[in-house]
């Protein structure tokens, strides 16, 4: 359920405003380049995505998505977190990391893991 949210919520609402605001690119690619009404709509589809895995994190002091263990869950869910936070989110305010500070807590977990630092700190994700 949280693998698939992250990847079809999370990141469903992300990639058009990262490409259009990061990379001033359209997502898809050949589609016509979103306005910066279509972006802001996104944005705060995005807000609400974000919210909703951060009421999870806070709700039950999860270490993890799933509990106690790491997971994929983990894996897909970070890779969007970071990306909004490693771009301050994007300029929104409603996207500003200081908005979700239970998945502020939660990266500073993963980044201790050396794979995170390689894989998903590396910068793919965020430029």
């Amino acid at each position: 359920q949280w693998l698939e949210f992250a990847e079809s919520t999370i990141a469903g609402a992300q990639a058009p405003v990262f490409f259009a605001v990061v990379r001033n690119k359209p997502f898809p690619a050949g589609s016509a380049p979103k306005t910066a009404e279509e972006v802001s709509a996104l944005a705060t589809v995005l807000a609400k995505a974000m919210h909703v895995l951060e009421d999870h994190l806070e709700g039950e002091g999860r270490m993890y998505v799933l509990g106690e263990s790491f997971t994929m869950a983990d894996i897909t869910a970070a890779v969007q977190a970071y990306r909004l936070f490693a771009n301050t989110g994007y300029g929104f305010p409603e996207l500003h990391p200081d908005r979700f500070p239970a998945i502020g807590a939660w990266l500073k977990r993963l980044e201790t893991r050396t794979a995170f630092q390689a894989h998903v700190q590396g910068g793919m994700y965020t430029k």
